[in-house]
Parts: C-alpha cells; sequence; structure tokens
C-alpha cells in the first residue's frame, strides 16, 4: 500500500483509485469506531462513507502535509455526533413521565400530591442553568451514561461529572427548595 501522503496527491489530481486504495486502508477501522457513537451498522456504514464522499468533493482544498490518519477519525467522529444529535429525540417533560404515567392509577388525593411533586421538582430543575438542566435530565431522567451525555453535547464525561455534581449541590440547597414551594 502507498503512504497517505501520496495518495492524497493523487487524490487532488483527481484520481479516482486514489480514493479508492485510501477508502479500502481505512475502511473497517474507521466503521469499527463509528459504531462507538451511533450504535447502527447502516449508519455507521452511512458515516464514513460520507467522510470519503466529502473528501472527494473538497479534494482540491485536501492538505497532504500532517498526519491524515488523524484528520479521518476525526471528521468521522464529528460526523457520527452530527447524525447522532440530528438523530436524538426531544427530552421527555416530566408531565409525560413513567411516574406520572402510574400516578394516573392513584386515588385522587395521591394524584394531586403527585402533581405538586411534580410541579416542584420542575421548578427545582428550571432553577439549574440551561446546560446544567439539560445535562440532569439525560442522566437521572434519559438514563443516558456520562460518556453518551458527553458525546451527544461534545463535551467530556468529566465535564459532565462536575456539572452533575454542581447539580446535586444546587439542587439541594435549602434555598432553593424554599423557592421551588
Amino acid at each position: 500500500m502507498r503512504s497517505d501522503k501520496i495518495l492524497l496527491l493523487h487524490i487532488q489530481k483527481g484520481e479516482q483509485w486514489a480514493l479508492e486504495e485510501l477508502f479500502e486502508k481505512y475502511y473497517y477501522r474507521l466503521c469499527d469506531f463509528a459504531f462507538q457513537y451511533v450504535r447502527s451498522v447502516d449508519l455507521t456504514e452511512e458515516v464514513v462513507s460520507d467522510v470519503f464522499l466529502t473528501i472527494w468533493q473538497k479534494r482540491n482544498e485536501l492538505v497532504s502535509e500532517g498526519n491524515f490518519k488523524a484528520y479521518l477519525f476525526t471528521a468521522v467522529r464529528n460526523q457520527a455526533l452530527n447524525y447522532v444529535k440530528k438523530e436524538e429525540q426531544p427530552l421527555t417533560p416530566l408531565d409525560d413521565s413513567p411516574l406520572q404515567a402510574a400516578g394516573k392509577q392513584y386515588r385522587p388525593d395521591e394524584q394531586l400530591l403527585l402533581k405538586e411533586c411534580t410541579t416542584r421538582v420542575e421548578k427545582l430543575l428550571n432553577m439549574l442553568p440551561p446546560r446544567r438542566r439539560r445535562i440532569f435530565k439525560l442522566s437521572r431522567l434519559e438514563g443516558f451514561t456520562y460518556r453518551e451525555i458527553g458525546q451527544l453535547l461534545s463535551i467530556s464525561p468529566r465535564t459532565v461529572q462536575n456539572q452533575m455534581v454542581e447539580a446535586g449541590k444546587q439542587l439541594s440547597s435549602s434555598d432553593l427548595i424554599d423557592e421551588a414551594r
């Protein structure tokens, strides 16, 4: 196999065989990598194919210097995250939560108490900064892991953890609880 630099030079000249060779060289490794983000074989193949299509379409803008392998993996990661964001479902409001649905089976006085609790929780969550509220809901209400949240929001899992710690501190603050009443 030829080096990436040689292949890029030929791709820039419009020689399709060079793109095919580059594709064969990295396709399976890039698919394995993309699958970690999109969790679908079909979508994985689409992500990787889109990256190679973009390389061909922008071949005149390619720079043959630097680590092209790192560029490919970064491009696939970004494309995969774009697909994940595009497919992302809106967060379920607390009113439609399983807890709320279960509440329909309770007596009227219990339903009222459940509604009051749900309203207080919603008020508490609305007092969080938007980004922290979103992270909290993704983690506690939607069941995403810190790593998955980090990938969805393009932040590190450590940042997610820090935001969750801060959310916990903020939500347990007695002043905030009093305001929510």
